[in-house]
């Protein structure tokens, strides 16, 4: 069959693989969600009835069998080997988990739930192995997440795994960050802090945060950038000023010597 497939549902929809059959995914977004229907609950076969109330919610006359099946016949003819990757019964349809592709989704899901971040105030030694492999665990995790989970379905089914992956994604950039303050590798939380900001404009932690970082990395006008881009944002999108917290820690910045020290 070649090369396994690499499915991407985080961010815009991507499927490669050497099968020009793949097109018809690509450019499919009915195909698409059923695809993506399937892998989110691949850990048990899905019973066709429940599926035809999650596609056909609102429309009963389409809540037929027939509807169902000429999609995933769609799908299967859309897929290479699709036996390889689905397998259906009289009454349920179910992604194969050991199909031979990559999902994106899976991957960021494996990542984040092994990473366990070490109990607040412990010291770790400098260099340590443990620590290393936190890093490199979280900055694979937050560089597979390119976006919320397939961005162009609002179905009901697909609502709830959007939001828990995209809280996943703001605590694993949060724990990255904090990991990297503690190593003093100043300019990569800088990297992360910035990302994290991105997910909410207006959160004065995260602009704490990374006023903080800049401050640390000895950039003090990247630090009055920050407050005033912070600044900006509140008032003209929820016209507010910065509360005191944020205030008080712009003036301490600004003005005294930063101590190395995470933020009460």
């Amino acid at each position: 069959m070649g090369d396994p497939l690499q499915i991407d549902l985080l961010g815009p929809f991507r499927i490669q693989g050497v099968e020009d059959s793949l097109e018809k995914l690509n450019r499919s977004p009915r195909l698409q969600e059923l695809l993506a229907y399937l892998i989110i609950h691949r850990e048990a076969p899905m019973q066709r009835q429940q599926m035809l109330l999650d596609f056909w919610p609102d429309d009963p006359e389409k809540q037929d069998l027939s509807n169902l099946r000429q999609l995933l016949f769609k799908l299967r003819n859309a897929l290479p080997d699709s036996e390889a990757f689905i397998h259906t019964t009289s009454s349920t349809i179910r992604w194969n988990p050991d199909a031979p592709c990559r999902i994106d989704l899976e991957e960021f899901e494996t990542l984040t739930r092994h990473v366990k971040d070490p109990p607040a105030g412990s010291q770790v030694p400098e260099g340590d192995r443990n620590r290393e492999q936190q890093i490199e665990a979280l900055e694979k995790a937050v560089n597979i997440y390119r976006g919320p989970l397939l961005p162009h379905c609002f179905e009901e089914w697909i609502v709830g795994k959007r939001n828990r992956l995209q809280e996943q994604y703001t605590e694993s950039l949060k724990q990255l960050t904090e990991v990297l303050e503690r190593e003093r590798k100043y300019q990569q939380a800088i990297t992360y802090a910035e990302k994290l900001l991105e997910q909410d404009r207006c959160d004065e932690a995260a602009g704490r945060r990374l006023m903080r970082l800049h401050a640390l990395n000895g950039d003090r006008a990247s630090v009055v950038r920050t407050y005033q881009n912070l600044e900006e944002r509140l008032s003209d999108e929820l016209g507010i000023e910065p509360g005191s917290k944020t205030r008080e820690l712009y003036r301490r910045l600004t003005s005294e010597q930063v101590a190395d020290e995470e933020e009460p």
